[in-house]
């Protein structure tokens, strides 16, 4: 996300279109913009700012270079201005992304899709970029503008990688309840309840860290 104060010569939603906006990106994580104060004006004006900060939970080794590839790409057709990344362990980062939002944000930051993300857009923590989206939104399929849509209908975030969830079953204990693969949502509930009814528990997962319950 862009932050919401900024410079007017170089718009931090600028740095968003020069890094972004040429790639098609999917994502279920994203960047998103820091909210520090009176709303951002839709991009570019008079003023000084040579600069852009990035704060990053990316710190396993592959997603960190990603990041630091983007903003080099970014740098190297930026006409002199920098973009600085600052990375904080994974789980340390969500574990204090409230006090982060209400303190002094970097301009953007990598957060997650959906409903972690129209949180904080709820609670004024990040500005809207949809003068960004307007120059990218022919890159992404009408899902991922939509999840990355907040409850007042503007959008806070791009979209910048995605991985996938998936279910795991036993097909011995499947074979001998007579269970049918789903096809539909809908078709899924419906399972659940029979493997509940059952006395089966329907889905289990690892979730030590607390926040892979939101996938």
């Amino acid at each position: 996300m862009v932050g919401n104060e900024f410079p007017r010569a170089f718009g931090r939603r600028s740095m968003i279109k020069g890094v972004l906006g040429g790639a098609a990106l999917l994502g279920g994580g994203s960047l998103l913009s820091a909210c520090t104060g009176a709303s951002a004006p839709a991009g570019g004006g008079g003023g000084a700012a040579k600069s852009f900060t990035l704060g990053s939970s990316g710190s396993d080794d592959v997603p960190k270079r990603a990041y630091a590839a983007m903003v080099e790409a970014w740098q190297s057709k930026a006409d002199g201005m920098t973009g600085t990344i600052n990375t904080v362990p994974h789980n340390d980062f969500q574990n204090n992304i409230n006090t982060y939002l209400q303190g002094s944000p970097d301009d953007a930051f990598t957060w997650f899709a959906g409903y972690r993300a129209r949180y904080y857009a709820a609670k004024d923590l990040v500005a809207p970029i949809d003068d960004v989206w307007e120059k990218v939104a022919s890159n992404y399929p009408e899902a991922m503008a939509k999840a990355s849509t907040a409850d007042d209908g503007k959008k806070y975030f791009l979209p910048n990688y995605n991985y996938p969830w998936g279910f795991f079953y036993r097909k011995s204990v499947w074979q001998d309840k007579g269970y049918q693969v789903p096809e539909t949502y809908d078709d899924l509930i419906t399972l659940a309840k029979k493997m509940k009814s059952d006395g089966l528990i329907p889905i289990a997962f690892a979730d030590k860290d607390g926040w892979p319950a939101f996938g």
